[in-house]
């Protein structure tokens, strides 16, 4: 699409996602349905398919194409090449953006985003998740100076946040309902999604969009700051029983149980009847625990769940699908213990 004319103009006729514009505006990458990885003339053309794989990126002089294999390593491939062969860069759990410039490589987990030197494969530095949360976004500015990240898809919406890879400083920008964020490759152009609306702003290249549009965190401490955000929106609302339980998760991950004791149980108080999506939560959080092998803080949290069961026993068709799934997932893993437990509770309840 012309983002000046508005007019938009057909590629390829073919599925695709996770589409990257090479920086000289010759080819698109993009993964199939088939998981593959394919190239694309920006004019339109037949696709070519590179190598099974998924999150193409470009280098900066874009002769090289970076990639996440089903092996979860990260590949790259030289596009000039007829018959290119992968060639392997650093094992990679999750969605990643490169840095040339610094050269590391960031990725995400399920517990935050790591930064890892590619020539070492040194851990440079760590951003904790105050809970476990899937499907990161990632992109980083032309310049390499911002790294920007939210996660969606998950319990708790959480996110923007940019760091100044210069000064390692993290910055919060733009609350949700932004979900993306990206700049032009001249710096001049800030690209924000917000599903399905995107918004393109004006902005100086030279300058960081970290102080005018955003708020230092005190001491880079993600988790802290996500108990500040949450702490103030109990203040604001204190019968909103949900902010009560994340923050208590949050206090579970810095190791804070009784405090987050506290809070679970005044989680639990304000449950009524009336809520069942908060009975829901509960045991999505539990899922996402367990999902992620934390079964501290899944058994952590169990006491409370099964409170919920006891007291409504009725509402066990809101979240009866997680708790199959706990029970898949564990047992599928060899968990067998937690899985017996959790299938006997749930026909138990079923029974009444």
């Amino acid at each position: 699409i012309n983002i000046e004319s508005g007019e938009e103009r057909l590629i390829v006729s073919a599925y695709g996602n996770s589409a990257a514009w090479s920086p000289d505006g010759q080819y698109i990458a993009f993964a199939g349905p088939d998981s593959d990885v394919h190239l694309v003339p920006a004019e339109g053309g037949q696709p070519r398919k590179i190598a099974p794989g998924t999150w193409p990126q470009w280098s900066k002089d874009s002769r090289r194409l970076y990639f996440k294999t089903p092996e979860e390593e990260v590949c790259f491939i030289n596009i000039d090449d007829p018959d290119p062969i992968p060639e392997k860069v650093v094992k990679c759990p999750g969605r990643f953006v490169i840095n040339e410039g610094q050269n590391w490589i960031a990725y995400e987990r399920s517990t935050g985003i790591s930064i890892v030197d590619l020539s070492s494969g040194a851990l440079l530095r760590q951003i904790r998740s105050p809970w476990p949360l899937n499907l990161w976004h990632l992109s980083l500015s032309p310049d390499g100076r911002e790294l920007w990240f939210r996660a969606w898809w998950t319990p708790a919406n959480i996110g923007s946040f940019i760091l100044d890879t210069q000064e390692m400083q993290l910055y919060r920008v733009f609350d949700y309902p932004v979900d993306s964020l990206f700049r032009s490759q001249d710096g001049s152009k800030l690209i924000i999604g917000t599903r399905p609306t995107a918004w393109i702003m004006e902005v100086d290249p030279n300058v960081s969009i970290c102080q005018p549009f955003g708020g230092k965190i005190a001491d880079n401490d993600l988790i802290t700051d996500q108990i500040e955000t949450k702490s103030q929106a109990i203040a604001a609302d204190p019968l909103y029983p949900e902010n009560y339980l994340e923050r208590g998760l949050a206090y579970v991950s810095l190791g804070q149980k009784q405090k987050a004791e506290s809070d679970l149980q005044q989680f639990d108080r304000l449950v009524t009847k009336d809520d069942h999506h908060v009975i829901y939560r509960i045991f999505l959080w539990m899922k996402e625990y367990y999902t992620n092998e934390l079964d501290e803080t899944a058994e952590f949290l169990a006491p409370y769940a099964e409170h919920l069961m006891d007291r409504f026993p009725e509402d066990v068709a809101s979240y009866r699908d997680l708790m199959v799934a706990i029970v898949d997932k564990t047992e599928s893993d060899g968990r067998s213990e937690i899985a017996d437990r959790w299938r006997a509770k749930l026909q138990k309840v079923e029974r009444r």
